[in-house]
């Protein structure tokens, strides 16, 4: 919400959201899928948050980072 402006009203127009997973420090990474499906209600809190439907969102494949 901070970078928005405080006038923020969607237009309809997709909305791109983006995670970036840090995996942890020993284990296979989780695939994109796994990713963005563990971070749905994210995605949802943030839809509430803004006061528009998720469907609205274009999730791109995640970012993988370095391990922590």
């Amino acid at each position: 919400m901070e970078v928005l402006p405080p006038c923020f009203k969607s237009n309809g127009e997709p909305i791109q959201i983006k995670a970036t997973l840090h995996p942890k420090p020993k284990g296979p990474a989780p695939d994109g899928d796994n990713v963005n499906a563990a971070c749905k209600a994210y995605f949802d809190g943030i839809a509430d948050a803004l006061g528009v439907n998720d469907r609205l969102f274009s999730v791109a494949e995640p970012e993988f980072a370095e391990r922590v």
